[in-house]
């Protein structure tokens, strides 16, 4: 834009979440529904939403990686999102 440097386009937002507290994983599987845990291949459990599209990572020390997200108020939605999936889990 004027500058010689290239526009910007947003493609990924990736964030991290803490959630505070550990996740046992086996029982998050359990009581979860569309989520994936193939612990021999990857530690954390696979969680999507669609709107806005978004994964998110959970880790059994309560932290997540939330990946998809095309701008930062659309990771921020989906953070609260994956939280409150989380929290109503009971955790």
């Amino acid at each position: 834009p004027g500058d010689g440097m290239p526009a910007v386009t947003w493609t990924n937002v990736v964030a991290t979440v803490n959630m505070g507290c550990a996740i046992p994983l086996k029982e998050l599987m359990d009581k979860a529904q569309g989520v994936e845990w193939r612990p021999s291949k990857f530690p954390a459990v696979v969680m999507r939403r669609s709107d806005p599209k978004a994964t998110c990572l959970i880790f059994a020390s309560g932290k997540c990686v939330v990946t998809g997200p095309q701008s930062v108020t659309q990771s921020r939605a989906a953070c609260r999102r994956f939280v409150a999936a989380v929290r109503s889990l009971g955790y």
